[in-house]
């Protein structure tokens, strides 16, 4: 890699997501690249930052994150934190990132000042990339953070959060250098985009202080994980009820669910499991839970919709996939890997081999590093024209589409922010017009009662 690439300073911020971020700033430091994250909340699920440089003003902002997840004692306290305290190390923050360096990595569509200091960005001559993860660019008629709130998210809100969005993206793409998502996610863009598949999810878990329990008299008793950050999306009622019907008929099962918990204590299960079941209506086979349960070799089943959208744009990728399955499909699965212990293993070894090959931190940093030289191959671009994803993410088809409905019956097709992409906006209409009943994977997984049999960790 051309030393002059290697001689750029690099910014990431603002926010972390299945640690995604601090993986990312490991993954320049093993360049020798230097670059700092620096976070604005603290964040329970993602993993500590370390390796930031000394310097006053990183100490003031870690200050100032540990006072705000602290809470406050009174209303004004809380108010002057918002209105004053907040704003000012943002600003002394971008005074001193504008001065030091030369690349700016935003994650979530986060930014300092909502997306104004973009343009002072610009003129100076700084290279800028947007990083997407999810919920921060996917429609939200077309998100289980929103149709499964019920009366809390009307149709009435979600036309305007899909305003707010599709403005927030043109803003970026206006700007951005490179934006980097995942195509079932990527409706609001209209400039192609690097596809997140090549670039990848950086994962290197420092594991010293992690033990993996005393199991001995356990070897007949298969332990599964679940994990959810947020249930309902995840489908974490007919995970319960998927478990409890397979013990019913025999399976000696420990169920383990962690509900809300700490990056560290997940990680601790992670490696007394035998497998995961992460979520039932995902719409990326590896996500944050997964890539961490692939570095312990432990495979991790995940329900979805979208193999169809991923077998078009992620075959070259060598993602593994064998585990990503239609939510019909999600108990056979588990009921293998189950019953077939090589087969369990063999698939963890698969997930393992790839996040440790293809996803290392540095690895992940180096594509970065390629975006910036202008040598990006042509497979790593994404036209959002291509889109044909109608499913979602966090509820089953007949949630999405019914909640879909609602939203165009509100705000009219334009509520959908597809005129760009007319095909793909017809292809959402007749989805949303059409009355069969498609939801023969919420009635194959509530067929059992009851609860598992299981080991309640932490509901949060």
């Amino acid at each position: 890699m051309a030393d002059n690439i290697l001689k750029l300073r690099v910014f990431i911020g603002l926010v972390d997501i299945g640690s995604y971020y601090s993986g990312l700033k490991q993954g320049f430091d093993e360049l020798g690249v230097e670059a700092v994250f620096v976070p604005l909340m603290r964040n329970k699920f993602t993993r500590e930052v370390t390796g930031n440089p000394s310097h006053w003003l990183l100490s003031l902002v870690d200050d100032v994150r540990r006072i705000g997840a602290d809470g406050f004692r009174s209303q004004v306290m809380s108010i002057g934190y918002s209105w004053l305290v907040m704003p000012l190390t943002k600003l002394l923050l971008l005074m001193w990132t504008v001065v030091r360096f030369d690349v700016f990595i935003f994650g979530f569509a986060s930014s300092f000042f909502n997306f104004w200091e973009l343009p002072l960005l610009k003129v100076l001559g700084k290279k800028i990339i947007f990083v997407f993860n999810g919920s921060d660019s996917r429609p939200p008629y077309i998100s289980g953070n929103f149709l499964q709130k019920g009366d809390k998210c009307s149709a009435a809100e979600c036309v305007e959060v899909a305003r707010r969005k599709k403005k927030a993206m043109r803003t970026i793409e206006r700007y951005a250098d490179f934006c980097i998502n995942h195509p079932p996610q990527a409706h609001f863009h209209e400039r192609k985009f690097v596809n997140h598949c090549f670039i990848g999810h950086p994962c290197k878990l420092l594991v010293a202080s992690l033990t993996d329990g005393d199991r001995s008299g356990e070897s007949d008793i298969v332990r599964i994980l679940h994990a959810p950050s947020n249930p309902k999306p995840k489908g974490t009622e007919k995970v319960r009820a998927l478990v409890a019907g397979l013990q019913g008929a025999g399976h000696a099962i420990q169920y383990v669910e962690l509900t809300n918990r700490p990056n560290h204590e997940v990680l601790q299960e992670l490696l007394r499991c035998d497998f995961v079941i992460d979520e039932l209506y995902s719409d990326i086979p590896l996500a944050g839970l997964g890539t961490e349960a692939a570095f312990f070799g432990k495979p991790a089943v995940v329900g979805g919709y979208a193999q169809e959208e991923l077998s078009r744009h992620a075959t070259l990728t060598g993602l593994p996939m064998a585990l990503y399955v239609r939510p019909e499909e999600v108990e056979s699965v588990v009921r293998r890997l189950l019953e077939d212990k090589p087969y369990r293993l063999a698939a963890g070894l698969v997930a393992q081999r790839f996040v440790t090959e293809q996803w290392t931190p540095s690895k992940v940093a180096a594509r970065f590093l390629r975006l910036l030289t202008g040598n990006v191959p042509p497979e790593w671009w994404y036209d959002p024209k291509s889109i044909r994803y109608l499913y979602g993410w966090g509820g089953s088809e007949q949630q999405i589409r019914e909640y879909l409905a609602e939203v165009i019956k509100v705000g009219g097709p334009s509520a959908l922010h597809l005129s760009d992409k007319p095909e793909l906006e017809a292809s959402f209409l007749r989805f949303a017009r059409s009355r069969e009943n498609t939801g023969k994977d919420d009635a194959s997984l509530e067929v059992h009662a009851g609860n598992p049999t299981s080991v309640q960790l932490g509901v949060g």
